[in-house]
């Protein structure tokens, strides 16, 4: 989920417009890396299911018992193809490069309003901060031609960040809480979910699939007349695809991770109700971030799909 999409589910969110130009253009390459990429997966999965649609129906219909598998033969071809424009165009690549840029910079701003180190001094926050994000851009170069521009009117650091640095040690704090904290909470809960229910369902599906696989072969043998039914293909393919889409989302493996940050984030936010000094607040935050960022660090290293 991108940045602008949970700032509008949440009003205390701090406003994605305040967010520093680079963010913005990277959230956008982050996402449209992320629908090509799950696009191609997509339809060239459902090009190999269809191929064993094919020739499986091959059994049906005898008048067509040579037209079904070549038509089947060309769907796996398509299929073929579709992998081999993926591994050109890199826009997993793309994705991951975006994303990790989009939020280093957020988390970078988010300690910047803060006044966390090294942006407690005035005189040196806007040019450490500066550098930060020429660091994060200049790490992955290969990203460069994918970001869009910024929208009009957007700055590296802008008014809304000033006036959030500006506050107290209390109203920062309480403002970091509801729309840092609370925000990434609820993210982890909701998507440490949605991956648990993916995961049993496409282990079932995959499992339905091999069973039944199984059963096929055990009526083949009961009845050879009914062998020339051979749906071996389509179910392997089904039980592939299955186990292709959850490796590919990654579910067993976020949902383990996201519970996990949201138990440790939880707790930060429990000791950050009490923080009333610049050194507590300063141990708040580096502590949430380190959390967040770790959480980040690890998907983007192993490559994950359906954030």
């Amino acid at each position: 989920m991108t940045v602008a999409r949970r700032n509008a589910a949440s009003p205390a969110a701090f406003p994605y417009a305040g967010y520093p130009a680079l963010l913005q253009a990277a959230d956008a390459a982050a996402v449209g890396g992320q629908r090509a990429y799950v696009r191609l997966i997509r339809l060239e999965l459902s090009l190999v299911i269809l191929g064993a649609v094919l020739g499986s129906a091959a059994a049906f219909h005898p008048s067509l018992a040579t037209a079904l598998p070549v038509l089947g033969a060309i769907s796996f071809l398509a299929a073929a193809v579709l992998k081999m424009v993926s591994r050109d165009r890199r826009y997993d690549r793309q994705w991951f490069d975006a994303r990790a840029v989009a939020e280093t910079v957020r988390g970078a701003a988010w300690r910047y309003m803060m006044r966390v180190p090294p942006y407690d001094d005035d005189a040196t926050a806007d040019v450490a901060l500066t550098g930060e994000l020429r660091g994060a851009l200049g790490a992955r170069p290969e990203l460069h031609g994918a970001l869009p521009a910024a929208p009009g009117g957007t700055r590296q650091i802008s008014p809304d960040m000033r006036a959030e640095r500006g506050g107290s040690v209390g109203e920062r704090r309480d403002r970091y809480r509801a729309a840092r904290v609370s925000e990434q909470l609820a993210w982890y809960r909701e998507k440490g979910a949605w991956h648990r229910r993916r995961s049993t369902q496409f282990f079932w599906l995959a499992l339905a699939a091999q069973v039944a696989a199984i059963g096929v072969v055990g009526l083949g043998l009961v009845d050879p007349s009914l062998a020339r039914f051979n749906f071996l293909g389509l179910l392997a393919a089904v039980a592939t695809a299955a186990t292709a889409i959850s490796q590919l989302n990654r579910h067993d493996d976020l949902s383990r991770t996201y519970g996990r940050a949201l138990h440790e984030l939880s707790l930060i936010d429990g000791l950050a109700e009490s923080a009333a000094t610049e050194a507590q607040l300063t141990g708040i935050v580096s502590d949430a971030e380190g959390v967040i960022g770790r959480e980040h660090s690890a998907w983007i290293s192993r490559g994950a799909v359906g954030r």
